[in-house]
C-alpha cells in the first residue's frame, strides 16, 4: 500500500475468500500491471494468473528484489488510489474509487483526532485486503508509527486484552459489536497502561 502511494498508482483489493468468479470479474474491470500475493495466497492468485495471463508477483519476492526503479510516471491528486468492489452477490461487482488527495486528507484527520504519531502503536483489525484497513494502516505508517495486525475473524476477542498489553498497543480499532463483546468478556478493570484511544469505526453506534 505504501508502495502505491509513493508512485502516485492504484491498488485494488481482492477477497481471496469471493467466489473465484467475482476475483476474475474484479480482475476484469480493473485491468491491474500485477496480481500480488503473500505466500498464502499464492496458489489462490496463481489459478487467477492462468485465467488472465496477469502477471503474479509475491510480497516476499518484492521484498527479496528490492527493485528500485527512477522512472515512475507521475500522477496528480485526482488521480485514483484505490478501486473497492463490492462482493457481487446481485451481480457484476460494483466499484467506488477513491483519488490519492481524498485518501491523504482522510489519513491526516484521522491522525490528527487519534493523535497518533511516530511513538504510537496502532491494531489494525481489519483484514489488510479489505478496504477498511487502508486508513488505519495509512495513519500509523506515513508518521513512522507501529502498525500490528490482530485476525479478530480468527482469534475473537478472547486473547485481544493480552495481546494489545504484549504489543503496546496505543490506538485499538474495533467495530462497535466486537467491543461490546470484549468488554463484556473482561473481569475487573483492563491492565493497557499504554492504551490511550479506541476507536470504534464501521458500524452504525
Amino acid at each position: 500500500m505504501l508502495g502505491v502511494v509513493a508512485s502516485e498508482h492504484m491498488y485494488v483489493p481482492i477477497d481471496l475468500v469471493q467466489e473465484e468468479q467475482v476475483s476474475l470479474a474484479i480482475i476484469s474491470a480493473a485491468r491491474p500491471a500485477a496480481l500480488l500475493a503473500s505466500a498464502g495466497g499464492f496458489a489462490r492468485a496463481e489459478r487467477l494468473s492462468s485465467s488472465t495471463g496477469i502477471p503474479v508477483l509475491t510480497v516476499e519476492q518484492c521484498l527479496e528484489d528490492a527493485v528500485q526503479t527512477t522512472h515512475w510516471p507521475t500522477a496528480g491528486p485526482n488521480e485514483h488510489f484505490m478501486e473497492l468492489y463490492a462482493s457481487g452477490t446481485t451481480g457484476s461487482p460494483k466499484t467506488a474509487r477513491r483519488t490519492h488527495y481524498v485518501q491523504m486528507v482522510s489519513t491526516a484527520s484521522r491522525q490528527e483526532a487519534s493523535g497518533i504519531d511516530s511513538q504510537s502503536h496502532v491494531s489494525i483489525i481489519a483484514r489488510i485486503r479489505f478496504g477498511a484497513s487502508r486508513t488505519d494502516l495509512l495513519s500509523a505508517l506515513l508518521c513512522r508509527a507501529t502498525a500490528s495486525l490482530y485476525d479478530l475473524y480468527t482469534k475473537g476477542t478472547q486473547t485481544l486484552a493480552g495481546w494489545a498489553k504484549s504489543r503496546g498497543i496505543t490506538h485499538l480499532v474495533l467495530t462497535p459489536t466486537a467491543f461490546r463483546r470484549w468488554l463484556h468478556r473482561q473481569e475487573g478493570s483492563l491492565d493497557l497502561p499504554e492504551l490511550r484511544c479506541i476507536g470504534l469505526v464501521g458500524e452504525p453506534l
